[in-house]
């Protein structure tokens, strides 16, 4: 089924002119909550408050309710929330990245500035065109806008009239707050304590105001350039396929021929090196490996391969000459024929690569880099499973069903804590006799999220009589577990000395912090002598 595209039914120049205003808040409050402060529930107050002004924005400008106008900031609101849950910082600084590419194509999809009208194979161009050529295209429009606006309104003279008086009365009220401080002791003390707090936040959040001007120019400007379809013209269903023209120049025998060789290298390989890495499958080692050796060996080649052949693919059907067969490349039987090969070549290497880390996860358990590979691994083999699937029907969408399957997998990551899940699982299997030992060192891998887990097993520990963990590795863990939730206390006892640090404390919390406070406010596992000296 085709999107219904939304259409402009009026320019709204009240709404734009209010709007070039608040969008100087939203680039600050962004600012505000990701630069400045580990990004944590802040952010997600902010997806919400942008969502609902962005849609507000829309129905003013006439913009009817369709799935392109819908979706998008459905996804954002239920992104936002993997702030609060997700205890892992890379994770939610990718998130992030993402709320702002779900963003920019919402604006992109609900005026009607696509290539096509629905998430099809113009989708890079499209996405090209939401997150450069559009905020881009009217990036100075924001100023121009505010400038305007204060030089011809009555209430934009009144603002002016307000700055104007508070900057003169700068000087004499300096000098008069001066010599009432000098006259009176508690006035002096009050003083000190008033300018500390604010003059420390005035300052704090005018470096923020700064940085955020030129987040609120793009923003604005991806605003008004969807609002006035002023990018429409560019990138169009007509200037995509003249782009695609120009990158096919490449003739179809040296297609072929490249494919081919390259195919040629995989049976090889596969041939010589059968009884080594198909192993894996069945759990033995080949002779003169150690488990490790083994699944280390050639994972992260396989891996970088299987990424090479997913974009082997796409450039074959992007490069050949069109002129070949005078058709699309998809109805060249040759080049749809080599890249099956090509994705199944990159299944197997997928599945021999999954089977080593599997052994290796067997013998040694989780850890954050092997999750990611196995999370990584997943989404090649669905992308070379869709690239098989588009090769046998032509007219699949490959990019709408490779989107799914993206969001699909990168909310698992967002929202499932792994390092809860790794901390749980190492400890699991080495209580059920599974794994030899369990690696405590690894807690330093992993974010604040994991402690309860590493809390209990001391715990279990301490109840055994010490029969779970050996000296040295006993000593680190109650050493950096009191590390751990003494930092969190002092970063909570620090938030109340300004303001600004109180607010910025509120907009980075989320559960890996709150696991770390509920520990120190239990009162257990804070070695007190340690830091009272």
């Amino acid at each position: 089924m085709r999107e219904a595209e939304p259409t402009v039914v009026k320019n709204s120049p009240r709404a734009d002119t209010a709007f070039a205003f608040i969008t100087l808040f939203l680039g600050y409050a962004l600012v505000r909550a990701v630069l400045f402060c580990e990004p944590g529930v802040g952010v997600t107050i902010y997806a919400v408050i942008f969502v609902a002004l962005a849609a507000l924005y829309m129905r003013l400008h006439g913009v009817r309710e369709s799935a392109a106008s819908v979706v998008p900031p459905v996804i954002m609101i239920v992104f936002s929330a993997a702030f609060i849950v997700s205890g892992i910082r890379w994770v939610r600084y990718l998130v992030v990245l993402f709320e702002v590419l779900v963003a920019v194509y919402w604006f992109l999809a609900a005026f009607g500035c696509r290539a096509e009208e629905r998430l099809g194979d113009f989708f890079p161009f499209d996405m090209i065109k939401a997150f450069l050529l559009q905020p881009f295209a009217s990036f100075f429009a924001q100023p121009k806008a505010v400038d305007g606006a204060l030089k011809r309104t009555k209430a934009g003279r009144r603002v002016f009239y307000i700055v104007l008086g508070l900057a003169l009365a700068t000087v004499p009220a300096a000098m008069i707050t001066v010599m009432l401080m000098a006259s009176d002791y508690a006035f002096e003390n009050l003083m000190r304590v008033l300018f500390d707090s604010f003059l420390t936040s005035a300052w704090l959040n005018a470096v923020y105001f700064a940085f955020g001007i030129p987040v609120a120019m793009y923003i604005f400007g991806m605003m008004t350039s969807a609002s006035t379809r002023k990018c429409k013209g560019f990138l169009s269903p007509e200037q995509c396929k003249k782009v695609l023209g120009v990158l096919g120049f490449v003739p179809a025998a040296a297609i072929y021929t490249a494919l081919t060789v390259i195919l040629a290298i995989y049976a090889l390989f596969f041939a010589a090196q059968s009884s080594y890495f198909f192993s894996a499958f069945s759990s033995l080692l080949p002779e003169g490996y150690s488990f490790s050796d083994y699944a280390r060996r050639g994972f992260f080649e396989l891996c970088t391969v299987t990424t090479i052949n997913a974009i082997l693919v796409i450039l074959s059907e992007l490069l050949i000459k069109r002129e070949a067969a005078g058709e699309a490349p998809s109805k060249l039987l040759g080049l749809r024929a080599l890249n099956i090969l090509m994705g199944l070549s990159t299944l197997l290497l997928i599945a021999v690569a999954g089977a080593k880390l599997y052994l290796y996860i067997k013998n040694y358990g989780l850890t954050p880099a092997r999750v990611n590979a196995a999370w990584f691994m997943l989404l090649l083999a669905i992308a070379a499973v869709l690239l098989i699937i588009r090769q046998l029907v032509p007219k699949f969408n490959f990019w709408r069903a490779t989107t799914v399957a993206f969001v699909a997998l990168f909310a698992a990551l967002a929202f499932f804590n792994t390092d809860v899940l790794i901390a749980k699982y190492n400890i699991a299997r080495y209580y059920d006799g599974s794994l030899p030992s369990v690696d405590v060192y690894i807690f330093r891998q992993l974010s604040d999220a994991a402690l309860p887990e590493l809390a209990e097993l001391l715990e279990r520990d301490e109840a055994s009589g010490g029969a779970l963990l050996e000296d040295e590795p006993r000593r680190w863990a109650m050493q950096y577990l009191s590390d751990r939730i003494y930092y969190a206390g002092r970063f909570r006892e620090n938030s109340k000395r300004f303001i600004t640090d109180r607010i910025n404390y509120l907009l980075g919390y989320n559960a890996s912090r709150g696991a770390a406070l509920k520990l120190l406010d239990s009162g257990k596992y804070l070695d007190k002598t340690r830091y009272d000296g």
